[in-house]
């Protein structure tokens, strides 16, 4: 059974009124939006979540707002409570306190959550975000958030093109003195994604400053490799060197999702009673931050059309030339059919010159074969002629590849003098 999520922010806990709501058929008097929503979704016999964001500056009162849902409409279950930031000069407790906040972090807070909140409930097949009530600046902070984990659901599955619905939804205005029925509307929210990487080379040389720990930072190198080498069309390098998994990978998120929540709560936020402020711990560069949730749903898509099209995820030195075309199935997956007509006219010229050219057991270097000069491996360094050379002719660079014949069949290889300088290149 399908699961419908209600996100709403919380402006008032306690002492609501009662407003008659109608949305398509269904009219009912209800204390809040959500409410009304969930008993919809109830009785069309769907999994409803409702997810209430209380901020900061009220969250102490918190339990008369799960009262009010428990003893009002008997909801216990499938109800998650979330301190939301908040943010300027706010009365807390009788006292006037002022929250250091942003825009960013609140959004990067929401994200996580809803990011956490997935990796629990697999079955989410449409969002509701409730801008019926709350600040302004909440309400389109919790759109955006929610904008990112639509567009984080899109790439992780962008192989199969699933993603999930999410709709604002909003009622006509509310007046203390008036008693008419309340129209209900909602607003898709959507966006579009690309087989294109979030981050750049230069972004992860940047994580190293931003509370990545090195093994973090090569995990994030290994997804750069692996859509380096697809987008550029040079499939050896992910047979060569191997790709994480995506078991794998849905782990290493839910540890970079744990790791920031614990760091970023804020509950854990420094109260300075002198200066009667509270100033959250915020994140440098928290765009890049979420890029990086991106790649790795990405990271997660082309994991998963490796592995369906039978490609181990763990590395080989030699690859049958034929296995490469396994490749083109993944390439039309991701509409790069322009690499697999380059692919297809490359292998087919190496394999043409290694059947004539090589015995049974005998392995030389492309350029060798192709008679061509060859470069001195023991200084080889992979400078801008090199570069060319291997993006233009699908990874299979002359000086670096090696074929050989074995019973008939070719097998290519990167040569073992060059392998590191070659793996550090594509990171």
């Amino acid at each position: 059974m399908s699961r419908k999520v209600i996100i709403s922010i919380v402006g008032k806990l306690y002492n609501l009124k009662k407003i008659k709501f109608k949305y398509k058929e269904n009219e009912e008097e209800c204390e809040l939006l959500s409410i009304f929503l969930r008993k919809i979704f109830n009785k069309e016999s769907y999994n409803v979540s409702n997810i209430y964001l209380i901020p900061h500056s009220i969250y102490h009162e918190e339990e008369k707002f799960l009262n009010l849902l428990k003893d009002e409409y008997g909801i216990v279950d499938g109800v998650f409570q979330k301190l939301l930031p908040s943010f300027g000069n706010v009365n807390k407790e009788g006292k006037t306190y002022k929250f250091i906040n942003t825009y960013d972090f609140t959004r990067f807070y929401i994200f996580l959550n809803l990011l956490k909140f997935f990796l629990h409930h697999n079955d989410i097949d449409e969002i509701y975000v409730d801008i019926n009530q709350g600040w302004n600046i909440y309400n389109d902070i919790l759109k955006e958030a929610v904008r990112n984990f639509v567009t984080f659901y899109k790439l992780m599955f962008l192989n199969k093109g699933k993603y999930i619905k999410a709709n604002l939804i909003f009622s006509e205005p509310i007046f203390a003195s008036e008693g008419t029925t309340k129209e209900v509307f909602t607003v898709p929210i959507d966006t579009k994604v690309f087989f294109d990487s979030p981050i750049r080379r230069e972004d992860t040389e940047q994580l190293k400053n931003l509370d990545f720990t090195i093994e973090e930072v090569k995990f994030l190198k290994s997804f750069y490799r692996v859509f380096s080498a697809l987008k550029g069309n040079a499939p050896l390098v992910i047979f060569t060197f191997g790709y994480k998994s995506p078991e794998t990978i849905m782990k290493f998120i839910n540890s970079l999702v744990y790791k920031f929540l614990d760091y970023i709560d804020p509950q854990k936020a420094d109260e300075d009673k002198f200066s009667m402020q509270i100033s959250y711990k915020i994140p440098r560069n928290i765009p890049i931050l979420i890029n990086v949730f991106f790649s790795l749903a990405l990271y997660y898509a082309i994991s998963s059309e490796l592995s369906s099209k039978g490609i181990k995820n763990n590395g080989q030195i030699w690859t049958n030339i034929e296995d490469l075309n396994k490749i083109n199935s993944v390439y039309e997956t991701f509409k790069l059919e322009v690499n697999k007509r380059l692919l297809d006219n490359d292998i087919r010229n190496i394999k043409n010159k290694a059947e004539k050219s090589l015995y049974d057991g005998e392995e030389l270097r492309y350029c060798e074969i192709e008679e061509k000069p060859c470069i001195d491996l023991g200084n080889f360094v992979i400078d801008s002629k090199v570069k060319r050379n291997f993006w233009a002719h699908s990874g299979f660079e002359r000086n670096i590849l090696l074929v050989k014949k074995e019973k008939g069949e070719i097998f290519l290889s990167y040569h073992s003098k060059v392998r590191e300088k070659l793996y550090l290149f594509l990171e």
